[in-house]
């Protein structure tokens, strides 16, 4: 006889996502002017960001250029990601969700900005890239970038660009995707799928290099040309999200039964009650119910492996009159 699936589950495990940065982590970090930009290696990164209120939001930018050192210079801040709740660092798979604002207030302003996410050893996993060389009028280019595995730090560009896309930093929604409340971007690396967004349409690429690189340090940074004295009216981030995906978590499962409730097993109506109520879809398929011959019989109990403590059994039996 068995009542209430003697090993149901204590517990269960499943993955989630888990959030390891924000944009506040990043406000509140040094900045970073002795590494290298991961993804420009030749561009200057000794001088600083800062934060700027622009209609009713305020952004992580640039805020001053520092000694100049290659075709764009400014400020970078590099994170650790942090360890998730089992206590394990790097991810293997990880999201990366943005917004920013990249507006030029009259033509020829130019400018540059990044998202880069890095092994331990600084090695580029993916990024995005935002810049304006055009110093006349309003086109800029937005890059999908990607670990390359023969890049050096002799490129001005040391991360492949998988995809290219020309807007204008403009003020209208049809021109600029990166202005407003429509500013939303994100990267989301799966084993060696990575997937970026561009303008309401997702784009998947299939990268076999990157499929066991593991995400140590975000990277982000923004800079000004050296060869233009006319830098972006604003560009920067207000919302920077890093997940880590796939984290093993345990859940506790609630007992079937409650601590304290009264289980009653009626040999003389074959019911099992629990709390003096009829629970018949407990009682487990292949139960028979058994009588106790004359003599001495011996009854075993056998209880769940996480039934602490064992409950109190009381054994009642008469003799059957007929």
């Amino acid at each position: 006889m068995e009542f209430g699936k003697r090993e149901e589950a204590d517990g269960v495990t499943y993955q989630q996502m888990e959030h390891l940065l924000s944009i506040s982590d990043f406000v509140s970090a040094p900045n970073d002017t002795t590494s290298k930009d991961a993804m420009h290696p030749l561009y200057g990164t000794k001088g600083t960001l800062t934060t700027k209120s622009w209609a009713g939001r305020t952004y992580l930018t640039l805020g001053t250029v520092g000694t100049l050192v290659g075709a764009a210079n400014g400020g970078m801040r590099t994170l650790t990601i942090p360890a998730d709740s089992n206590g394990q660092s790097g991810c293997l798979n990880w999201y990366l969700y943005g917004h920013l604002i990249m507006w030029a207030n009259v033509m020829g302003q130019t400018g540059e900005m990044s998202i880069s996410v890095l092994t331990a050893d600084n090695k580029l996993i993916a990024g995005l890239n935002w810049n304006k060389t055009d110093m006349s009028g309003n086109t800029a280019h937005y890059d999908f970038v990607v670990y390359n595995p023969s890049g050096t730090d002799n490129d001005a560009m040391k991360g492949r660009v998988l995809k290219s896309f020309a807007y204008q930093t403009d003020h209208r929604h049809e021109l600029n995707p990166w202005y407003g409340d429509w500013g939303h971007v994100d990267l989301k690396k799966e084993g060696s799928k990575i997937t970026y967004f561009y303008w309401g349409q997702y784009h998947t690429f299939n990268i076999p290099e990157i499929a066991n690189l593991q995400a140590a340090k975000v990277q982000v940074s923004c800079k000004a040309w050296r060869a233009s004295n006319k830098t972006l009216y604003i560009h920067g981030f207000d919302t920077l999200d890093f997940y880590k995906c796939n984290v093993n978590k345990w859940r506790d499962v609630p007992n079937r039964y409650w601590q304290g409730s009264k289980l009653e097993i009626d040999g003389n109506t074959g019911q099992f009650l629990v709390a003096g109520m009829p629970k018949p879809q407990d009682e487990i398929l292949g139960t028979k119910w058994f009588k106790a011959e004359p003599g001495e019989t011996e009854v075993k109990l056998y209880f769940s492996s996480f039934c602490s403590p064992k409950p109190t059994v009381v054994a009642r039996i008469r003799e059957a009159w007929l």
